[in-house]
C-alpha cells in the first residue's frame, strides 16, 4: 500500500473514490460526504492548506483522510501548524473513511506518513469521532502497538453528547410512552396556540434554487433576532457574512441531492419557528434550528419539534439525529445519546507541540468549565453594543 496526497477538492477521482470508500464505511454520515467538505471549503478553504491522505494499491482505495493544515501565524515556523479535518468547528462529525477489513493496515500507513513529516505540523486534532466509529480505537491501538513512541504522544478524550432517536416503532407507539407531562403540556400549548392563530405546519423539500431562497432569508432573520435576546455564545452565528455563505452554500450542493428538508410553523402566514434538516441514509438531520422570540410564551419551538419528529415517524425515516449537544429541548424527546470523540497527537520533539497539548487538553476545557469563555463573549458583546468596538 502507498500513500498518495491531494490538495485539489475538485479532482473528480478523489470524489468519486470519497463517497465510494464512504459507501463501505459501518457508520455513514451527511458530514462525511465529499459534498460536505466542499461547501466547507469553498467558502473557509482560503485559511487553510488541504491535505488529504489516502492509502490505495493497484488502483484500489483503503482509506481517505480529508485532512488541512492550519498555520496559527506567518511568523511562527511549520512545527506551529495544526492538522485538522476538514470543516472543523462547524462540522458536527468527523471521520476518517476506510475500508472494511483493511482498516488497521491503512491507519498504520496514514500515521506512519504523518511521523516522517513531522517538521510540518505542530499537532493532529481530530475531533468529533462519532461513538460508532471504529477509527479512534484502532488509531490508539495502532500507536501503542506500532509506532515509535519516542516522536508521537496520544491523547484521546470524549467531548459532546449527541441525543438521537430511533424511529423503528410508529408514532402512536412511541408517543404514547413519553412522559405524561410532555404529553399533557404539548396538547394544552397547541390548542391555546390554535385559539390565538391560524396554525399552520409545513414541511418543504426544496428541489430548486427558487424554492429554498425565500425561506432561508427568513430562517437567518429568526436566528439573529432569538441569538440577540439569548445573549449566549454562538458558534455558527448569521452575524458572520461568511456563515451565512455557507449556509447558502450547503443548500444550493444539497438541494442538487434533494437532501434538504425545512420543517416551518406558521401562524397567521408568519414563519415563526424553523428546522433546517439534511436527509441521508434514511436518516434526519435537524442542523440548524430558531424560533422568533416574541411568540416564546407560545411555546412554538417545542411545538414544531413535536410535529416534526411525528412526521419523521410517519415518512419512514429509521432515525432523527439531533446531532452535536445535549441541550434540554432534546431530551424531551429521548434518552439516548452518543458521545463523539476526539484524538489529539502530539509530536514529542516539538516544544510548540506540547504547548498546543496542554492548551487544548487542559486550559481550554478549564477555562469553559468555569464559564470564563462565555463571560467574555457577554462583555465583548456589550462593550460592542454600549461603544461601537471590536
Amino acid at each position: 500500500m502507498k500513500v498518495v496526497l491531494y490538495d485539489d477538492l475538485l479532482n473528480l477521482e478523489l470524489k468519486e473514490k470519497w463517497n465510494e470508500l464512504l459507501s463501505f464505511n459501518s457508520y455513514k454520515n451527511i458530514c462525511l460526504t465529499y459534498e460536505w467538505a466542499y461547501a466547507w471549503w469553498k467558502v473557509f478553504g482560503d485559511q487553510y492548506k488541504l491535505m488529504i491522505i489516502t492509502v490505495q494499491e493497484n488502483q484500489m482505495w483503503y482509506a481517505l483522510a480529508p485532512f488541512m493544515i492550519q498555520k496559527l501565524s506567518s511568523f511562527l515556523p511549520n512545527s506551529a501548524q495544526n492538522l485538522l479535518f476538514i470543516g472543523t468547528g462547524l462540522s458536527d462529525y468527523h471521520d476518517i473513511l476506510l475500508k472494511q477489513g483493511f482498516e488497521k493496515t491503512a491507519i498504520e500507513s496514514i500515521l506512519k506518513y504523518l511521523i516522517n513529516v513531522y517538521k510540518s505540523w505542530g499537532i493532529v486534532r481530530l475531533r468529533h469521532f462519532p461513538e460508532n466509529s471504529k477509527t479512534p480505537l484502532i488509531v490508539i491501538n495502532t500507536v501503542k502497538n506500532g509506532i515509535d513512541q519516542t516522536k508521537i504522544d496520544l491523547v484521546f478524550k470524549e467531548t459532546v453528547k449527541c441525543p438521537y432517536l430511533l424511529l423503528n416503532s410508529n408514532w402512536e407507539l412511541y408517543y404514547k410512552n413519553v412522559s405524561r407531562n410532555l404529553r399533557s403540556d404539548m396538547t394544552k400549548r397547541l390548542n391555546r396556540m390554535k385559539r390565538n392563530f391560524d396554525v399552520k405546519f409545513e414541511k418543504i423539500e426544496p428541489k430548486t434554487e427558487e424554492d429554498y431562497h425565500r425561506y432561508l432569508d427568513e430562517f437567518i432573520k429568526i436566528n439573529l433576532k432569538r441569538w440577540k435576546q439569548k445573549n449566549e455564545r454562538n458558534i455558527f452565528s448569521f452575524e458572520k457574512s461568511d456563515h451565512q455563505k455557507y449556509y447558502y452554500q450547503l443548500t444550493k450542493d444539497f438541494t442538487r441531492q434533494r437532501s434538504i428538508l425545512f420543517y416551518v410553523l406558521k401562524l397567521n402566514h408568519k414563519i415563526v419557528a424553523y428546522i433546517y434538516c439534511f436527509k441521508y441514509n434514511n436518516v434526519i438531520y435537524p442542523w440548524n434550528t430558531a424560533f422568533d422570540p416574541e411568540y416564546f410564551r407560545f411555546s412554538v419551538g417545542k411545538i414544531l419539534h413535536r410535529l416534526a419528529i411525528e412526521d419523521a415517524f410517519k415518512s419512514g425515516y429509521k432515525e432523527f439525529d439531533f446531532m452535536r449537544g445535549d441541550e434540554d429541548y432534546k431530551l424531551k424527546w429521548t434518552n439516548k445519546t452518543r458521545i463523539n470523540s476526539e484524538i489529539i497527537l502530539l509530536n514529542s520533539k516539538n516544544l510548540l507541540s506540547k504547548y498546543f497539548g496542554f492548551y487544548y487538553v487542559s486550559l481550554k476545557p478549564y477555562l469553559e468549565n468555569k464559564g470564563y469563555v462565555e463571560k467574555m463573549f457577554k462583555v465583548k458583546n456589550f462593550v460592542s453594543t454600549r461603544f461601537g468596538v471590536f
